[in-house]
């Protein structure tokens, strides 16, 4: 017997984890913090009478030739983007990285990511997706 807050698997099972999958790889959150001690990105202390956000997403995008790939915050922060962590969700590079020239690549709207081959070459023109948190106010 299955409670009306738990899935029932059997039969139409796989088209109802497929759908679970794609809700959770299409899911952004927006989380207020309050009154959290948070370093702004010149190491000053950030207000603490401001509601922090947290969002969280995935996205899947193409590089460009310099196997940079442009992430858009499903909403922008309203002041400033204090730190993003981004990690890759596809097993197709090595490396990613976050903007070396993060204070004009990162804005309260976006930020930038590297994706780089094993061999250290940045991928161009190719297809990753991008697992990441940002916090901003």
């Amino acid at each position: 017997m299955v409670g009306q807050d738990q899935w029932e698997l059997r039969g139409a099972g796989d088209a109802r984890i497929k759908a679970l999958e794609t809700d959770v790889a299409t899911a952004e959150t927006t989380l207020a913090l309050k009154n959290a001690r948070v370093l702004d990105t010149t190491g000053a202390e950030a207000p603490t009478t401001t509601a922090y956000q947290l969002q969280m997403g995935t996205t899947v995008g193409t590089t460009n030739a310099s196997g940079v790939l442009t992430v858009i915050f499903p909403t922008a922060f309203p002041t400033a983007l204090v730190t993003v962590v981004a990690t890759m969700g596809f097993d197709n590079a090595a490396i990613l990285v976050t903007s070396d020239n993060y204070a004009t690549d990162n804005t309260v709207t976006q930020f930038v990511v590297r994706s780089y081959a094993h061999d250290g070459v940045a991928q161009a023109s190719t297809t990753i997706r991008v697992n990441w948190l940002a916090m901003g106010y």
